[in-house]
C-alpha cells in the first residue's frame, strides 16, 4: 500500500538524512514526497493550535499531486496524518486529543472551496460516534 501512496508523514518525520548512504544522497534528489521544511511548518502550526494552516498545507500538496496526474491521488487521511505526526513530533503526552479534534473540526469547517474539492471522506474530522467510543473505551496506545 505504501508503494502506491507513499509512507505516512509521521514516519518521514522520524527519518533522518543519516539513514541514507552518501551515494544514495548524491543520486536521489528527493527522498520523500513531503519536504522536511513542510513537515516543520505543519508541526509549528500544530504547536500554536493553528490547525487551519497544516490542513491547508497538506491539502495544497494533494492539489499539486492532482495537477501532475490529472486525478486526485490516493492518500492517507489528513486527520490521521496530522494526529500521528503530532504524536511523533510533539509527544503523545503533550497532545490533548479532545482539543486536537475540536481544533481540527473548526479548521475543517473553515476551509475554502479549492481545498475542500480535493478532500475525501477519510479527511473529515472524527464523527461524534467515534469520539464517544474513544472516551468510552479509553484511548488506544499506539
Amino acid at each position: 500500500m505504501h508503494d502506491e501512496i507513499g509512507p505516512p508523514i509521521y514516519s518521514l518525520w522520524q527519518q533522518t538524512d543519516e539513514q541514507h548512504s552518501p551515494l544514495v544522497n548524491a543520486l536521489v534528489t528527493e527522498h520523500q514526497p513531503v519536504p522536511r521544511s513542510l513537515l516543520q511548518q505543519i508541526v509549528s502550526g500544530i504547536q500554536y493550535n493553528d490547525m487551519l494552516r497544516p490542513l491547508k498545507l497538506l491539502s495544497a500538496e494533494l492539489i499539486k499531486r492532482k495537477t501532475k496526474s490529472g486525478m486526485i491521488a490516493r492518500h492517507h487521511g489528513i486527520y490521521r496524518e496530522l494526529l500521528f505526526l503530532s504524536f511523533a513530533a510533539i509527544g503523545r503526552e503533550n497532545i490533548d486529543q479532545v482539543a486536537f479534534d475540536r481544533e481540527y473540526r473548526l479548521a475543517y469547517d473553515r476551509l475554502d472551496g479549492q481545498y475542500v474539492s480535493v478532500l475525501a471522506k477519510v479527511d473529515a474530522p472524527p464523527t461524534i460516534a467515534s469520539v464517544f467510543c474513544r472516551h468510552f473505551f479509553r484511548e488506544l496506545e499506539l
